[in-house]
């Protein structure tokens, strides 16, 4: 699990260019940062005031850190506020802020089963839902970018064969000058279903 060492606290979001800061709080930090931008870069972030200068100076103008540490979660409310409202402060004012309040609707609730079923058919309508169909057609376009590489389809065809000859992981690394003989195996179950390569 890529986040089970998350943080929780207050983080900020900073314009480098501009020098405006966005402050938000989560109980995993580093997820809802990385959240951020992906939302940023795919144009679909949902405060526009944050959406409308990324997409003016560019990712490269942003960075973003963890402002606060807190031990408990029943903080992150109290202290976002206090950013918002101006008792406290980064040195950058915080201008990307849309909600003149700090909130977190859903802390400590979860969805009824009925509201569960309506997400989960929304989604299914959804074309954009990384469902697993959506999952699979990117496995199978990412596979054909790999294999255009220069060199790359050779060592695709000769680790298979390697491996249905019975040689061991390791040593096909060796054979083929892998130092991890994890990578070798990450190449094979890549590849091995595929047909025709």
């Amino acid at each position: 699990m890529p986040y089970a060492a998350d943080i929780v606290g207050i983080y900020r979001i900073v314009n480098k260019n501009t020098q405006v800061a966005y402050v938000g709080q989560s109980q995993r930090c580093k997820k809802r940062i990385k959240e951020h931008f992906r939302q940023l870069k795919n144009k679909e972030h949902p405060n526009p005031r944050l959406q409308n200068s990324f997409n003016k100076h560019g990712e490269k103008a942003f960075f973003a850190e963890v402002e606060v540490v807190c031990e408990d979660v029943v903080d992150l409310d109290a202290i976002e506020n206090d950013f918002l409202v101006g008792n406290a402060e980064f040195e950058q004012p915080v201008s990307y802020n849309i909600a003149p309040w700090a909130k977190a609707p859903m802390r400590g609730r979860a969805h009824t089963e009925a509201t569960k079923a309506k997400i989960k058919k929304s989604k299914a309508k959804n074309p954009v839902h990384f469902g697993h169909i959506l999952k699979a057609k990117l496995s199978v376009a990412q596979r054909a970018r790999y294999m255009e590489r220069p060199g790359h389809r050779e060592k695709v065809l000769r680790i298979l064969e390697m491996r249905n000859s019975g040689t061991t992981f390791t040593q096909i690394a060796k054979e083929l000058g892998y130092t991890d003989p994890s990578t070798p195996c990450t190449i094979y179950h890549r590849y091995k279903d595929v047909k025709g390569i």
